[in-house]
């Protein structure tokens, strides 16, 4: 079995916790063809260990690359540039790969027509700071489904966590073309718009099995809660859930002008059509004041 990708690593100020990772993604039994370094302005050891970690590892294929100094979205959708392979991996400097990740995901590769923008990812395993687990599956602890993709929910709830995807070729040049009718400001997330471009435009496939460490710590982008306290967020973190809904809903018309725009064919339903089972009773109450 072989699979041709290369991965892209965002650092910033990453230096507890990157050789972990760059050592997790070196020990995979089919080695990728370029790991890319886009750093966005780390001022600790970062890019030190980054370098120290290949030489050890006597592996020359890899790149470091500047970031756009804009933020983890534009970090990494500006960093698909330079991936040349049949596959793309996203990788969060601070998780750990586990050894049969890049197995299972060239099992589903086999899978995909090469025309079809595809996304394909996993469940993951829940760590703190110490690789101490929190939960087994971070799909559990969120009450996540990949169901959401089914029909029009991605467009309000994402299931799609970026460390744990792999894009093929079409869909990295589909997120590239995607970005000269896009303004960044507007997306909650990269794999969040990879997941809808891949919804509406391609397919997408799930592995339900965890196959990375996801560590949560005081530092992360988007942190993540027990599902069975979800009322208590709603009230102890009312503000956030409000910011995060309303930027939600401007991803989702971000996304509407995309397609007015790129004049390709898609599956997106005019509002009246659309369906959103998986999207929580709360959002389901409160969309209709927003999305007309």
């Amino acid at each position: 079995m072989s699979l041709n990708y290369s991965v892209i690593v965002c650092t910033f100020n990453g230096a507890s916790f990157i050789l972990e990772q760059l050592k997790s993604i070196l020990s995979q039994p089919i080695l990728p063809q370029k790991i890319i370094i886009s750093d966005d302005g780390s001022c600790d050891e970062t890019l030190a260990i980054v370098q120290q970690i290949f030489a050890q590892a006597n592996f020359a294929a890899y790149q470091i690359v500047q970031g756009s100094k804009k933020g983890v979205i534009a970090n990494f959708l500006s960093a698909l540039k330079h991936c040349e392979a049949d596959f793309t991996f996203l990788a969060d400097q601070d998780d750990i790969w586990h050894v049969d990740k890049i197995t299972e995901f060239a099992q589903m590769a086999e899978k995909q027509n090469s025309n079809v923008p595809t996304l394909t990812f996993s469940d993951a395993r829940l760590i703190d700071e110490q690789n101490q687990e929190i939960a087994p599956s971070f799909f559990a602890y969120q009450a996540l489904s990949a169901e959401c993709l089914n029909d029009d929910s991605i467009l309000y709830k994402n299931c799609v966590q970026g460390a744990a995807c792999m894009i093929n070729r079409a869909l990295r040049n589909l997120a590239l073309e995607s970005l000269s009718y896009t303004q960044l400001s507007e997306l909650y997330m990269h794999d969040w718009w990879l997941a809808l471009l891949a919804r509406y435009y391609g397919e997408t496939q799930f592995i339900d099995k965890p196959l990375l460490d996801y560590r949560q710590h005081c530092q992360n982008q988007i942190g993540v809660f027990n599902h069975k306290f979800r009322a208590l967020y709603y009230v102890s973190r009312f503000r956030s859930y409000w910011k995060n809904f309303r930027q939600s809903i401007r991803q989702a018309k971000m996304f509407e002008y995309f397609v007015t725009q790129y004049g390709k064919p898609h599956g997106l339903p005019v509002k009246s059509k659309r369906i959103y089972h998986s999207v929580p009773t709360l959002k389901k109450w409160i969309l209709p004041l927003f999305v007309k």
